[in-house]
């Protein structure tokens, strides 16, 4: 279980922007405040599971526990850049495929 704490705040922070998407698709400025919503949603995750479980973390204190958290909603962030880039990157890559004269 400690292996997976830290991905399971990232998927967690990454889903809760995917619902901020949702839910405000038409708002522009609640779009590009995602990064530092996540941000705060890993921090309030790294806060809950110090004071559940404190060896899950790896932390002494509360402050080295929100410093993890906050990091790890900010990957969310970056996995969610790259999984645009590669359907992106794929995108092309059909389109490449598809326009070809094959004769």
């Amino acid at each position: 279980m400690k292996l997976l704490t830290l991905p399971l705040i990232v998927v967690v922070c990454y889903f809760s922007g995917e619902l901020i998407k949702i839910f405000f698709n038409k708002q522009t400025k609640i779009k590009k405040a995602i990064p530092f919503f996540m941000g705060i949603t890993g921090m309030i995750l790294g806060i809950l599971i110090y004071l559940t479980n404190k060896e899950l973390l790896h932390t002494t204190n509360i402050w080295d526990s929100m410093l993890v958290g906050a990091i790890s909603g900010l990957c969310a962030t970056g996995t969610n850049e790259v999984i645009k880039i590669n359907n992106k990157f794929k995108g092309e890559i059909y389109d490449n495929t598809k326009s070809k004269n094959i004769t």
